[in-house]
């Protein structure tokens, strides 16, 4: 919304300089051309922690966690005869 408020806004002011209108084209690009398509992917990778896993060996995947030691279920607590 704000881009194109900006679009409507530089149609009734003076030409503005040409970083702000290359910075206003870009936004505009990455609004419509590259955010729809890449959220889904990056959206996937943050949650999904075996994706992750898998494509980047980042954080440590679920196959990997060691199982629980002998004993650790039970508690610290000594058997009493």
């Amino acid at each position: 919304m704000e881009i194109s408020a900006h679009k409507v806004a530089a149609q009734f002011y003076p030409p503005q300089g040409q970083a702000a209108s290359w910075l206003l084209r870009f936004g505009e690009y990455m609004v419509v051309n590259v955010i729809p398509y890449a959220a889904p992917f990056l959206i996937a990778i943050t949650l999904h922690r075996e994706l992750r896993w898998q494509m980047f060996r980042w954080g440590m995947a679920e196959a990997e966690i060691p199982p629980p030691k002998p004993g650790a279920a039970r508690g610290n607590q000594a058997r009493k005869p």
